[in-house]
């Protein structure tokens, strides 16, 4: 699952404060970052919305890396699985 945050400039800038922030973030569904599992993490920064309204913000993308994903699949199931036979198995 893919999604995307908003984070605008912050009108005072001092230490204590981040450069951009957003406290109205909301998402629409649960948001589950996995471990062991390879993300995506992209940002823009924008300079005006998608209707034109000029706007200071970041926009911060978060995604499963589906290549990577992939790949370590592939790498798990290339790994040979031992078998342990007993004495009366016949191996054929």
């Amino acid at each position: 699952m893919t999604f995307w945050i908003s984070l605008f400039r912050t009108e005072q800038e001092n230490d204590s404060q981040p450069i951009y922030s957003n406290r109205k973030a909301m998402v629409k569904e649960r948001v589950i970052l996995e471990p062991d599992t390879p993300y995506e993490v992209a940002m823009w920064r924008k300079e005006k919305t998608a209707d034109g309204k000029p706007v200071d913000m970041v926009v911060i993308k978060i995604a499963p890396n589906e290549y990577l994903m992939a790949k370590q699949n592939e790498e798990q199931i290339s790994e040979p699985t031992k078998v342990k036979l007993d004495d009366d198995d016949i191996p054929f």
